[in-house]
């Protein structure tokens, strides 16, 4: 054989075994032929304002239609971003699901967030990083998926400045199984508040200090394990519900402002409440 032929053969040769290498590597990364939790489906990081984010798949596949995945923000050491109700300032996070493909719903799991007091305002949020688990649903479980996002969002410091991201992720057709970003999803369910029915949380609500425009709710928790330290109040147009103060053993008063208080008996409110040890509950009770 001429030289410059066996110089050929040899570069044949290392590029089939390059080729081969590439194909082992892609299916060492997607089998799940060593358990539970071995393989992946997730999205790069992208690097944003003070942040990075990507979505993360509990799952490989759509399996009957419906897979959890997680929308993970890590943000620069000290920085913060809101919650779903922002507090005395800021913005919720703003998620545009409409150039999705093959997405009928996705029910955004929120993490029961901290609260933040700074310079005689108070807002809600989450400090450093958040995982938000997605419950998204497909219209056709043979067909795969694209979930296309587009975020709105507000990252602080010493001031808060708006963040924009655009992700996507194709989530393909077929049978389920775990991967290696299910426990982190897992955990984030973990966070989110208990139905407080479903725990026999059952807080009383009163209206109370009837001034004018001004008034306050006394929310008393009652008896149980579950003592919260945090009480947020939401979930009506109109009225502003301040930040929660300790009043008596173990309740809250929350200031009100309204222009007429007294309409808000026999309404209901969203409490999200939340203990010392991270557990919090959520539900909707009247107001007496």
């Amino acid at each position: 054989m001429t030289q410059p032929g066996l110089r050929n053969l040899v570069l044949i040769v290392v590029a089939a075994l390059i080729a081969f290498a590439g194909l082992f590597v892609i299916a060492t990364r997607w089998s799940s032929s060593d358990g539970p939790g071995s393989a992946e489906l997730a999205t790069a990081w992208q690097d944003e304002l003070e942040s990075r984010i990507r979505f993360v798949s509990a799952a490989t596949a759509l399996g009957e239609g419906t897979v959890m995945l997680g929308l993970e923000l890590r943000m620069t050491q000290g920085w913060k971003t809101y919650w779903r109700n922002p507090g005395d300032s800021g913005f919720a996070p703003q998620f545009d699901w409409s150039a999705s493909d093959n997405v009928r719903d996705v029910e955004i799991v929120w993490p029961a967030p901290q609260a933040f007091d700074e310079a005689g305002e108070r807002y809600y949020g989450y400090k450093d990083h958040v995982l938000w688990p997605l419950r998204v649903t497909a219209h056709d479980a043979a067909t795969p998926a694209h979930l296309v996002l587009t975020l709105n969002y507000g990252v602080c410091a010493d001031v808060c400045v708006p963040a924009r991201a655009h992700l996507k992720i194709a989530i393909p057709a077929g049978a389920a199984s775990p991967t290696t970003g299910a426990s982190l999803i897992t955990a984030a369910m973990k966070q989110a508040p208990a139905d407080a029915e479903a725990i026999n949380f059952t807080p009383e609500v009163t209206l109370t200090n009837v001034v004018g425009s001004g008034a306050a709710l006394h929310i008393a928790p009652g008896e149980g394990d579950f003592q919260p330290t945090l009480a947020i109040v939401s979930g009506q147009p109109g009225p502003y519900f301040g930040a929660s103060k300790p009043f008596e053993e173990n309740g809250f008063l929350v200031p009100v402002d309204s222009a007429d208080p007294e309409t808000l008996r026999g309404t209901t409110v969203n409490l999200v409440l939340r203990s010392a040890d991270g557990r919090a509950a959520e539900g909707n009770f009247l107001i007496q």
